[in-house]
């Protein structure tokens, strides 16, 4: 084999190292027709409370393209009043995506309900983000969803909002890195 061409396999597996390391995949760790679960762990280079308050400006990092409005700022997450990850519409319109059940600044915030289609079926849906300090600088994520219901076939929604959970969870990762 050349020289050259040893060199150019190097490079380009080097370069899928480093682009498969930067973003993080969702697993589908379970799976069945009434509950799937959804899990992603990443390292973030970013420290705990830069990847905290992220986190709680969801508008700066959810994608537009799972919106209502197709606007990301018209995203937002509150902790202290309505407890809710919501969104505004355009003519006085709101939209609950899932309510703030539990937020503990630099651990843990935990919102419950159906994100998306899932909204209009009969599931409960529970997303998870644990978040904790791995260096001063670095800080490690744990996401997880966790839907079940009756009569949704949920077996058949597992892979795509994997694809989503793991889409968001990407961005909050490169914004939080910023």
């Amino acid at each position: 084999m050349s020289s050259k061409l040893t060199q150019l396999i190097t490079t380009i597996s080097f370069g899928l190292l480093l682009f498969f390391s930067t973003f993080s995949q969702a697993d589908v760790v379970r799976s069945e027709d009434n509950y799937f679960e959804i899990q992603l762990e990443t390292l973030v280079n970013a420290p705990i409370d830069q990847l905290d308050k992220t986190l709680l400006a969801i508008h700066s990092w959810w994608q537009a393209d799972h919106t209502y409005s197709g606007e990301s700022r018209n995203l937002y997450l509150d902790i202290k009043q309505q407890h809710c990850f919501c969104e505004t519409l355009p003519d006085d319109g709101i939209v609950r995506h899932m309510q703030v059940v539990f937020y503990q600044r630099q651990k843990k915030l935990r919102l419950s309900g159906g994100l998306g289609p899932l909204q209009a079926l009969a599931v409960n849906g529970v997303l998870e983000f644990s978040i904790k300090a791995d260096t001063k600088t670095k800080s490690h994520l744990l996401v997880t969803y966790r839907v079940s219901g009756t009569g949704a076939k949920l077996t058949n929604w597992a892979n795509p909002v994997n694809q989503v959970i793991s889409a968001q969870v990407n961005a909050l990762k490169q914004q939080a890195e910023k």
